[in-house]
């Protein structure tokens, strides 16, 4: 029998799994690896009980009740949807016990967009009507303007990274 992630042998003379749990004492609400009226073999049993699950997440505290086998399931039972990006204190393959305490840490992706001066070049050319070490402008020069978008992903109000996702030169330098 494997009970909540620990395994161990147990002789019953119970035929039917549901006698078994129940000679275990097991009652309530438990998840088993076979069906209550299924025929006992030598195969290993799984059984998951009730366990109390406290998620932090999204500034609230939840308490709950989950019967599920791993970290993943407690919160799949709590009704929680991850985010691609979110982070979780307890790996979600961890075996979940009673008194379970879970922190999530949401990400958000935002878009940013900036936009930023690219320099224009300076050309000398000699002319012979100036006198030497004399200058003149002919043409004045002008910065462009390159416009960049962001993809930014925060944790708790921290940039974990920032990724340009396009970059355009919206104005060309003269």
């Amino acid at each position: 029998v494997d009970v909540d992630g620990t395994t161990k042998t147990v002789w019953t003379t119970a035929d039917s799994v549901g006698e078994a749990v129940d000679e275990l004492g097991l009652r309530g609400d438990v998840q088993l690896s076979a069906s209550r009226s299924s025929s006992l073999d030598r195969g290993v049993l799984r059984v998951s009980t009730q366990k109390s699950v406290h998620v932090s997440v999204d500034g609230q505290l939840i308490d709950a009740v989950s019967s599920g086998d791993t970290v993943r399931d407690a919160l799949i039972d709590v009704g929680l949807v991850l985010g691609e990006d979110d982070e979780v204190s307890v790996p979600l393959d961890a075996t979940a016990v009673d008194g379970l305490v879970v922190v999530v840490t949401r990400a958000q992706s935002t878009g940013e967009t900036t936009t930023e001066a690219m320099p224009y070049e300076t050309q000398q050319v000699e002319d012979a009507d100036l006198a030497k070490g004399t200058t003149k402008v002919v043409t004045p020069g002008k910065a462009g303007v390159r416009t960049t978008t962001y993809d930014v992903v925060t944790r708790a109000g921290v940039v974990v990274s920032r990724t340009a996702v396009a970059s355009v030169v919206t104005s060309e330098p003269v």
